[in-house]
């Protein structure tokens, strides 16, 4: 868990890890189960290969009023809570494949087509390319 506020008041055992020194996160995304992120673009870092992710926003007005943010909250597929007991009933109600379709939906809004063979791709062009010459 990271951030300078907890969500909840988490007691140390073997579930809930502090990883806010943790230096590569992209690692932990991958060994993460799920994501509670704020207005961290890691949301949709995680998003893109599918990972649960929930926002918890409990200074949202502020927020939008300081700094603003380039998304309309409800076009996000990810659960938005402002509160702990919201997020408590998100996480709890959480269904897979809604948020499967939502993530979907989303990112091919966005003209966003990942498979997750795009390095393979890219090795194929320059393969053909240098074969080419």
């Amino acid at each position: 868990m990271t951030g300078k506020e907890s969500l909840l008041e988490w007691k140390t055992d073997a579930q809930v890890i502090d990883v806010s020194h943790f230096d590569e996160l992209y690692e932990l995304i991958i060994a993460s189960d799920f994501i509670i992120s704020d207005y961290s673009s890691v949301a949709f870092d995680a998003g893109i290969i599918n990972k649960k992710v929930f926002l918890y926003m409990p200074d949202l007005d502020e927020y939008l009023n300081e700094r603003g943010i380039n998304w309309s909250i409800p076009e996000l597929p990810f659960p938005c809570s402002e509160d702990n007991d919201t997020f408590i009933n998100q996480f709890n109600s959480f269904d897979e494949i809604d948020y499967r379709n939502r993530l979907k939906r989303f990112y091919d809004s966005l003209g966003i087509k990942e498979t997750g063979r795009a390095a393979e791709i890219v090795a194929d062009r320059i393969r053909t390319v240098i074969e080419r010459d």
